[in-house]
């Protein structure tokens, strides 16, 4: 059964992996959030999981089983998300110093708690403006790489941070 499961998903089938999704998607669910006790790695990793699984379902081996090679890609992802929860630890850590110099355009940063100061600047941001916001703020994304990753357009994600600048800079002004 799994078998040919895997050869309807490498093939395409939206079927093969709606049933796939449905059968293993609160299962891969409880395993992360076993591992993590956190419902936001749990659902994150979930979700990244299956967005893998058919992005790279031609490469979907048919002699091991769907389920093995389900919760491997989960743990790979999960490894990936916890590396990348700390890389960006340890980048906010700094961003006090350098990370904010796009919205406070060189103001003196006095402020030792960013994650703080990002949290009130953001806070009256649509979602997807705060979204590409923090992307390009605590992450250091590039426009290109903000785009990519959420599927938009370069225009949309300058137009977003053209509107967010501004009112980000004159925000970090009042907080002094």
């Amino acid at each position: 059964m799994e078998q040919l499961l895997v050869k309807d998903i490498k093939q395409g089938s939206l079927d093969a992996f709606k049933f796939v999704f449905s059968f293993y998607q609160s299962k891969l669910h409880n395993f992360i959030y076993t591992k993590t006790g956190s419902a936001y790695y749990a659902k994150e990793v979930t979700q990244l999981t299956f967005i893998k699984l058919w992005e790279y379902r031609e490469s979907l081996s048919e002699e091991w089983q769907l389920s093995t090679q389900i919760f491997r890609m989960a743990k790979t992802t999960l490894i990936d998300v916890l590396r990348k929860t700390e890389s960006e630890r340890l980048k906010l850590e700094g961003l006090s110093k350098s990370g904010l110099e796009e919205v406070a355009d060189g103001l003196p940063m006095e402020m030792h708690d960013v994650n703080i100061i990002l949290q009130i600047i953001t806070e009256k941001m649509p979602p997807m403006r705060k979204k590409i916001f923090s992307l390009r703020v605590e992450q250091r994304l590039s426009y290109k790489e903000i785009s990519s990753l959420l599927s938009i357009s370069i225009k949309t994600v300058n137009k977003h941070m053209e509107l967010a600048l501004p009112k980000a800079r004159a925000r970090l002004k009042s907080l002094r």
